[in-house]
């Protein structure tokens, strides 16, 4: 268990990426998460895609992470282009093969197809989802939990909400970690968790003891709130303050979380044209370079 918590928790150490300002991170995180939902080019997603790895080995995050990181990513991807490849309901579309056909089930229905294009807006999709999960693992796992709280609370998030995100985020590996306890202590009754037949029934028997110990200690950190006079409504002090600042880097990953604007206002004005809400002749080039490179 501890070998997990030591895992999924932050690994804090003295790199570029970690000596970051929390806000910078959590405004570039932000940045990109909303390029990602505006371009649809492919090349640009994958070239978001790569630049969101390069905070890792500048971070220099541990091998077992790594790891972590790419079974989430091939899982992703994997589940995405294969839904959207059977589920994909626009046209045209193109079968590539057929799994079912229209007249096997002994009744008239669309049949179950693998369609190219979904294929490819599952690919599109996918590039999305592993950018933003990539970029918010690197955040979490170069970012110091206090530190965290200090930047949300210095961008104006209200104290109550800035809490309860980190406790959140604090209680994610200790559900997993008990979450493993619990199998490995079926696995030793002699049940077999993993097997076919058993998915559903593991499910019912893991979730009562996990449930139990997430209100027993959220019990606890109540109390343990309460008896430190806790307030999130109230006004906050610190011991030595909130001592946070931007550094020349920090300034540079903040210009260039900017680039969201004209892309955003390139594709607001694109939009307006293409479902005839608003014209101007004079953004031509806009709407060019919305169409063709965005």
């Amino acid at each position: 268990m501890l070998n997990v918590r030591k895992i999924l928790e932050p690994s804090l150490k003295d790199t570029l990426v970690h000596r970051m300002d929390p806000r910078a991170k959590l405004i570039a995180l932000t940045s990109v998460s909303i390029l990602c939902l505006l371009i649809d080019k492919p090349e640009i997603l994958m070239a978001l895609f790569g630049l969101s790895l390069l905070g890792y080995p500048l971070a220099r995050i541990p091998i077992r992470n790594i790891k972590i990181l790419a079974v989430l990513l091939l899982l992703l991807v994997w589940g995405t282009i294969y839904s959207q490849s059977l589920f994909y309901q626009e046209h045209p579309r193109t079968i590539l093969f057929t799994i079912l056909a229209e007249d096997s089930l002994g009744m008239h229905w669309e049949g179950l197809h693998v369609f190219r294009e979904g294929i490819e807006y599952g690919a599109i999709q996918s590039m999305r989802f592993a950018t933003t999960t990539s970029l918010a693992l690197l955040f979490y796992w170069t970012t110091n939990p206090s530190a965290m709280l200090s930047g949300l609370i210095l961008l104006k998030v209200p104290y109550g909400l800035a809490f309860m995100a980190i406790t959140s985020l604090r209680f994610i590996p200790l559900l997993i970690s008990e979450a493993i306890t619990v199998l490995r202590a079926q696995r030793l009754k002699g049940y077999s968790p993993f097997r076919m037949t058993n998915w559903i029934r593991t499910l019912f028997l893991a979730l009562v003891p996990i449930l139990a110990n997430c209100i027993r200690r959220s019990a606890k950190l109540a109390v343990s709130v309460e008896g430190r006079s806790f307030q999130p409504d109230g006004s906050r002090t610190y011991l030595k303050g909130a001592r946070l600042g931007f550094r020349p880097v920090d300034r540079l990953l903040l210009v260039c979380s900017l680039t969201v604007l004209p892309v955003f206002v390139f594709k607001l004005l694109y939009w307006l044209y293409a479902n005839n809400f608003y014209y101007n002749p004079q953004f031509r080039w806009v709407y060019e370079i919305a169409a063709n490179y965005i």
